[in-house]
């Protein structure tokens, strides 16, 4: 799916939500397999959850002037990368391989979309 101005936001918020329903709701039973502990998995779930409702937000409400609002979550989805990068370093020696497997996934998605969006400010 390409990203252009009449959905980017959306699926930002759908990707975000998608991260707070699995960090928050699935891994935190399945902790045993993936090796993190819901003490670092809750509070990602939460970044996650207030990216939904930012990205969700603006999808509604920003028509024009969408520019800083793009570059405001886009920086935020490369800072929560950042985070879970230092996090599954942190946490390496503990992490099953699902865990690694779901940590990377989650990081090449993120990093997909934050390019996109940094297409997507640039040309627009």
């Amino acid at each position: 799916m390409k990203l252009t101005t009449d959905n980017v936001f959306l699926v930002d918020a759908i990707g975000a939500l998608l991260s707070t329903l699995l960090l928050g709701v699935v891994l935190v039973h399945f902790e045993l397999y993936i090796g993190m502990p819901q003490s670092v998995l809750f509070p990602l779930a939460f970044v996650a959850a207030l990216f939904t409702l930012y990205s969700g937000i603006c999808h509604f409400f920003v028509k024009a002037n969408w520019k800083p609002y793009l570059r405001i979550i886009a920086i935020a989805n490369a800072l929560y990368c950042l985070a879970s990068i230092i996090v599954v370093a942190y946490h390496y020696e503990q992490l099953t391989t699902l865990g690694v497997f779901y940590f990377l996934g989650e990081f090449a998605i993120i990093s997909i979309i934050v390019t996109s969006e940094y297409k997507l400010i640039k040309k627009g």
